[in-house]
Order: C-alpha cells, then structure tokens, then sequence
C-alpha cells in the first residue's frame, strides 16, 4: 500500500476513532450502601439520660496506616477505632476490604469495585502494622455527646451483612472518605463546610502523581490512563480521599493531637521527581538508542521497535475498553486516545516483518507511519496550547515522551 494512502487513512481514521470514542458514563450499581444517603437516616443530635454514662465513656480514633510496599497499599489506609474501656469495647471498623464474589475479576475489570466494612478488635489494627512494618497512628475524634449515640447506631447499622458492601471509587468513595462522611454528620457538617473553603491547588492527579514517584512506569501508564475529570482544583474537603490529608485536616480543624501506636523501621523517605521532566528524558534516550541501532543494527532496531509499539498499541486497546465499555470513570474522555490509538498496529506489523522479512521496504513504512503520529502529537500539543480551558488534561509527560519515539521516524531511509 502507497505511503500516501497509509498516511491518509491514519489521519482519517484517528479522527474517527477519537470522535466514536466519546465516553460512555457509566451506569450506578444498585444495592450498594451509600455514604451519605444513609448518614442523613440518622440525626447525631439526641441521646437519654440512661445512656449518658456509656456515651462519655465511648471515644473514637482515626488510625492511619502509612503507606507499604504494594501498589495498592502506595496510599496507605485509614480505620475507625471505637473505645470504651469501663464496658469493654475495642473495635475498628475498616472500610477497605475487598468484597470478593464469584464475578470478582469480571467485575474489577469493568470498574465495579465491591468493598466491605470489616469489623475487628483495635489490637488487630496494631498487629498488622506490625507484622508488614508500617506506622500506625491515631487522632481522637472529639465527637459531640448528643452525636456519639446515631454514630454508634450508623456504625452497627452499616455493619449487617446487607449494608457492608458499598461500591469503591478511589478519589470519591473509599475507606477515608467513608469516614470523613461519619465525622461530617457528627459535626453538624461543620467540618465539611471549613474543608470545602480550603483550596488545596492540587488536583487528584497532583496528589497521586506525587507519590507513585516510587515506580516511573506505574506512574507514568496510570496518568496515561486517566483523564481530565482527575485536574480540576480541589478543596480540602474532596483532597481527604487521601488517608494522610484526611488525618492533617482533622487535626487542623480540631486541634488535635496524634499519637503514634507503631513506629516503622523503615529509613526510605518519598522520593520526589518531576514525571514530565522524566518522561522526556526517557523518551530522549530511548529514541537516541533506536536511532544508533536503525543505522548499525538494522534488526535490532526491528525488534525494539516492535516491543515499543506492541506496548503501546495493547495500552491504546485497554485504554479504548475502559474508556467505552467500563465504570472507570477517570479514564473517560482521555485526550491521549489521539496520540497513541490502535493505529499503532500499522507501524507495528512493519516493523515486525521488517525483523523478519525485508527490512528496507518495511523500515520505510514504519518509518513513514512513525511520521504521521508525531504530527498527530504535535497537534494536540498546539491544540491543547490554543484552547487550555476546554483541552486541559494534564498529559504533557505522556505527549513528550512518544513525540520523541515518533520523531526517529524522519530520519532517511538507509
């Protein structure tokens, strides 16, 4: 096929595609326990004198687990400490277990993350941050006495087996928020109207971003893969998805105290890093490393090149998936569907028969299609330039990096 007619339809059917892939929203689950529709069943307003003597001996703590070793515990964790010692209770209750079922991995799959409330002794807490060497804090929740009998009653009422599950959403529904909800009714919603007048001038992107630095691939797909809905500004308020902001906030608003129930051993702080100064110099070494071995070692290059594009073009099938056919919500409406699409497959099989087969004609249509791509990138960069207000994902590091692997393609075929 001519490369004029190969350059055509790239173009033609990016447009195609990116304009036939306008997200879907998706659609809520039914029989999930949600947050603060069932919070406003309760009032936190009124108890009997008989029960004054439990309520002041009952106190309440939000523990707050750093962050482990695991992808999913890179956010670190918070629970609900209940304590009355003169009538023997200690229990935490942790919304952060996964519900499994015998459609689990179907279900994570199309975004509908089913997770429980787990109820168990306090010491339970302490053992497991123990056991995987995490520091565990708390801060009592100074809890009016007239709330403290609705928020035991919510808390018993969330734990039947039919109110447990609820569906988890990172960044709007989790085991922080779940109980930021709790102690916003116990406050009167007081707290929520002080967090909502804190700008933070991050964004859920910001605060993420900053700490998946630990792994530059992780970080780098998961921004790939999420979308504008995760830059807007956000209040303090919507940034306690977060367990450690969640803690700082309420010991802000209440002036409270933390006291540390495990103290870690590990030495390693966060390590800071800028993911679009990264991501270019990435792409930079890989695209000066594909350029020597196209000159001197013709297969080789083949052979990075289809391992790059063969990574690419699965990450822009996934991506197309989550984005149409899933609940993943911040994936929806992705900018980076343009620059990196399953048009990828072109450049990709050339490359492929070029390892394999003749290696001038089909380095030069890899070459040509390489092409087409960084113009496409170069577009969305001026577009996003040209109007910030309606094209304001932040992607840059994801652009900057495959502009530099597109950019070998102008070189001349040899």
């Amino acid at each position: 096929m001519p490369s004029r007619i190969i350059k055509a339809l790239i173009l033609f059917l990016t447009l195609t595609m990116t304009l036939s892939a306008a997200s879907v929203s998706g659609q809520r689950l039914e029989d999930t326990f949600e947050s603060e529709d069932n919070l406003r069943k309760f009032s936190f307003s009124s108890f009997e004198e008989g029960e004054r003597d439990f309520l002041e001996n009952t106190r309440f703590f939000l523990q707050t687990t750093e962050a482990g070793d695991e992808i999913y515990s890179w956010f670190g964790h918070s629970g609900l400490s209940v304590e009355n010692e003169k009538y023997g209770i200690s229990k935490t209750f942790d919304w952060g277990v996964f519900a499994f079922s015998p459609t689990f991995y179907m279900d994570f799959i199309f975004g509908r993350l089913y997770y429980s409330l787990m109820v168990s002794p306090s010491s339970y807490s302490l053992s497991k941050a123990e056991w995987e060497d995490r520091k565990l804090t708390r801060v009592e929740l100074m809890i009016p006495l007239e709330a403290k009998k609705d928020v035991i009653n919510f808390l018993n009422y969330n734990s039947l087996s039919e109110n447990s599950t609820y569906l988890y959403h990172h960044y709007e529904d989790n085991c922080a928020t779940r109980i930021r909800d709790i102690y916003d009714a116990a406050t009167g919603g007081a707290f929520r109207t002080w967090a909502e007048s804190i700008s933070t001038g991050r964004s859920y992107r910001d605060f993420t971003t900053e700490i998946m630095y630990r792994n530059f691939p992780v970080n780098w797909t998961l921004n790939f893969l999420q979308g504008p809905s995760v830059d807007t500004t956000l209040t303090l308020w919507e940034a306690c998805f977060l367990p450690e902001v969640l803690e700082k906030a309420i010991m802000e608003y209440s002036s409270a105290e933390s006291s540390v129930l495990h103290e870690s051993t590990r030495s390693e702080s966060a390590r800071k890093g800028n993911l679009v100064a990264e991501s270019a110099v990435a792409g930079l070494i890989a695209a000066a490393f594909l350029i020597y071995t196209y000159k001197c070692h013709r297969r080789i290059w083949a052979l990075l090149m289809s391992l790059i594009l063969t990574f690419l073009t699965v990450l822009s099938l996934v991506l197309i998936f989550m984005m149409c056919f899933s609940n993943h919500d911040v994936t929806y409406f992705n900018e980076n569907i343009v620059i990196v699409n399953p048009l990828l497959i072109i450049p990709l099989c050339s490359a492929l028969r070029c390892l394999f087969g003749k290696k001038g004609r089909e380095a030069a249509l890899c070459l040509s299609s390489l092409r087409v791509f960084f113009c496409l990138s170069l577009a969305l960069l001026v577009a996003k330039g040209l109007f910030m207000g309606t094209l304001h994902q932040d992607n840059l590091a994801q652009i900057l990096f495959v502009m530099a692997l597109y950019a070998t393609g102008f070189r001349k075929r040899s």
